[in-house]
């Protein structure tokens, strides 16, 4: 982690991706464990995609 805060040309790409990483655990977790997939968590996934798209094309 430390190496990734210090090769990156920005923290926040590393927080992005870090919180990318959190979204896809939940959308693996519906699928493979058949958890249940609330309104708040697709928001908040929905969320978490938007804001890395608008890092990617900033």
């Amino acid at each position: 982690m430390w190496d990734a805060f210090v090769a990156a040309p920005n923290m926040g790409y590393v927080n992005a991706i870090q919180t990318t990483g959190v979204a896809i655990v939940s959308l693996l977790a519906v699928k493979l464990f058949g958890d249940e997939l609330t309104k708040q968590k697709m928001l908040g996934i929905a969320g978490v995609i938007a804001g890395l798209i608008l890092i990617v094309i900033t």
